[in-house]
Formats: structure tokens, sequence, C-alpha cells
């Protein structure tokens, strides 16, 4: 009986039914808790899958607590951690995976995101770039590398790479936004137009960098730079709120109210 509901448990949580799976697994802990720790790690994925992280670790640290040589249990334990915002925690739990599995590139990658989220670039970016190394094609760790080249002062580097990503992959979206603030900073504005541009073309639907792009225009006097992206915009059936957005910006910024009283 309580050996099925081990079973079940797994079952169930891989089926995607987590509360079913902790109803089972609570059964069979109940019996063999201090023997089996697989049944502990289980139960702690169902319980992050429902956002339950507190009870997610307690139950990690028990799988572990019982067998400690396997990187997932710690890998799965600096998620949970994370989600709780207990970085120090995560990452040391991290570096445990990362010990018992080197190519544990999923973990590496949390691991940077950790180092990157407290400003620590120096040790994010040795991941990262460890990361890209066994895996060119990781977009991910190249956007995040190309953020701690910005961060460090290597401008020019960062936004290379970040070309390098929307050539290679522009669904990755994240990547259209940083890469016009960027622009707009160094003071390239038909660059950023032309990002921005390929970035609602290629499915951004977050306008934020665009109003920064506007805003940013509007004190340099560069409007007309950035008046035929938003028409673009108001163009698109699919952008009408985004370009109501705008619009509502661009009527806020009372130095150009004449150029865009065509469009309130």
């Amino acid at each position: 009986m309580h050996e099925k509901d081990l079973k079940d448990g797994i079952h169930y949580y891989l089926k995607g039914e987590p509360e079913m799976a902790i109803e089972c697994l609570s059964r069979y802990v109940e019996k063999f808790g201090d023997s089996d720790g697989q049944a502990h790690f289980y139960k702690g994925l169902a319980y992050y899958d429902i956002g339950e992280f507190t009870d997610s670790i307690e139950n990690l640290k028990e799988a572990i607590r019982i067998d400690s040589s396997y990187s997932q249990y710690y890998y799965r334990l600096g998620m949970a951690y994370s989600r709780m915002f207990q970085h120090s925690e995560g990452i040391n739990a991290l570096k445990k995976s990362i010990e018992l599995n080197s190519k544990n590139n999923r973990a590496k990658f949390l691991l940077g995101t950790l180092y990157f989220e407290m400003g620590d670039f120096d040790n994010a970016t040795e991941l990262f770039s460890a990361i890209i190394k066994s895996n060119g094609q990781h977009t991910s760790a190249k956007y995040y590398y190309a953020l701690c080249m910005y961060y460090k002062g290597s401008i020019d580097i960062s936004i290379e790479i970040l070309k390098e990503i929307i050539d290679v992959n522009p669904n990755y979206v994240d990547v259209y936004g940083k890469l016009t603030d960027i622009l707009i900073k160094k003071g390239l504005y038909d660059e950023a137009v032309d990002v921005a541009k390929k970035g609602i073309m290629n499915g951004v639907k977050n306008v934020d960098h665009i109003i920064r792009l506007v805003e940013s225009a509007c004190r340099q006097n560069q409007l007309d730079k950035i008046l035929y992206l938003v028409d673009s915009i108001g163009k698109m059936e699919s952008m009408k709120k985004e370009y109501n957005q705008i619009i509502e910006v661009l009527n806020d910024i009372k130095k150009i109210k004449k150029e865009v009283g065509y469009a309130s």
C-alpha cells in the first residue's frame, strides 16, 4: 500500500497534479519518511509547483539530510531559496549542486543570476562565460553576460553581444528593450529606433523602452526620428492599447504638444 503511494505520488507530480502528489507522498513519508530521500524530493517539487516555497525547502532539506549525493536535490533547493529571495542560502545550495555535477549548466545559470541580482558581476560573468563555452547556443547566458559587461563598463562589448543575439535569435524579446536603452544612453538614436522597431515587428508587447525612447528623443530635439515608429505601432491592430499608452506619454510632454496634436 505504502509503496503504491510513492509510485502514485511521483506519477501525479510528473503528470502535473502537484496537490494529488503531495497527498500520496505525505502518506508515504508518514510511514517511511526517515529513510527515503526521493519521497521528500518529489514532495518538495510538488510544493514548489504550487508556490509553497517554505514547505518545498523543508522537504528538499530533508531529502538532502537522507542522501546528500544528488546534485539535483541541491539545485532544486537553490531554486526554492531564490523564490524566497534568500540569495545567500540559494548560492550555497547551488555551489554544492555544481560541486557534485560540474556539468550542471542549469545550476550555473541560476547561480549566475543570483550573483547578478546581488551586483556581483565578476562572479556572474565567470559563470555565464563557462556556460557559453560549453553551449554556444545558450541565449540567456549570452544575454546576462552582455548585461554584466554593461554594468562593468564594457558598453561596446555589451552592445555587440546584444546585437548578435538579435541576429541569431530575433524572437528573444528581452534583448530589444535593454539594447534600446543602452543605445539611448550612448546617444545613438537612429540605431535605438531601428532596434525598437525590429522588436515590435518580432512580438515585443512591453513598450516601456519605446516610452523612454520617446522621452529621450524629446529632450534631444530628435522627435522626428521617433514619430514614424509611433505611427507604425498605431497601424498594428494588436498594438492599439500600447499605442494609446505611448500617446498619453507624448501628450504629457508639453514641449511637443503641437507636434503630436493629431494623435490625441
